[in-house]
């Protein structure tokens, strides 16, 4: 049975290492709690609002039927996007269902430059201990 030299175990472990930890600088990140209305006030449910940080990965949250969400996400500068749900379905085929499935998914459309970080208009600070609630206002 042939074990392995100890100059090899290190070798491995020193390539694992350094492997692992190139590039990955921890990136703190917060839990966040907002909501998403419309002009008038009304929650928008079942959209995604996608967090874009200036560091760390984007993070995708997804609306109750209240507009409100809560996401964990890189601390600091982050644009935002939110994006209407149109993947909606139902196993009820019945037409009370597809009545109420319908209205469901008019109820969460946004005009489409919100699904776009860059054309949406809206941004936020995340803190390491975020206090108050974000709300998004889309149209």
């Amino acid at each position: 049975m042939h074990r392995p030299s100890n100059f090899a175990i290190l070798l491995l472990f020193a390539a694992f290492a350094a492997g692992c930890s190139k590039g990955r600088e921890g990136v703190p990140t917060a839990s966040l709690t907002g909501e998403v209305k419309r002009m008038n006030g009304e929650p928008v449910g079942n959209v995604a609002v996608v967090f874009y940080p200036k560091e760390g990965p984007s993070a995708t949250a997804k609306t109750n039927d209240a507009g409100e969400f809560t996401v964990t996400v890189a601390v600091g500068e982050c644009r935002v996007a939110v994006i209407a749900d149109n993947t909606a379905s139902s196993e009820d085929t019945s037409p009370e269902a597809l009545k109420a499935l319908a209205a469901a998914e008019a109820k969460s459309k946004v005009k489409p430059r919100f699904a776009t970080p860059e054309l949406s208009g809206l941004s936020v600070t995340v803190k390491p201990t975020q206090d108050e609630k974000v709300v998004f206002v889309v149209e």
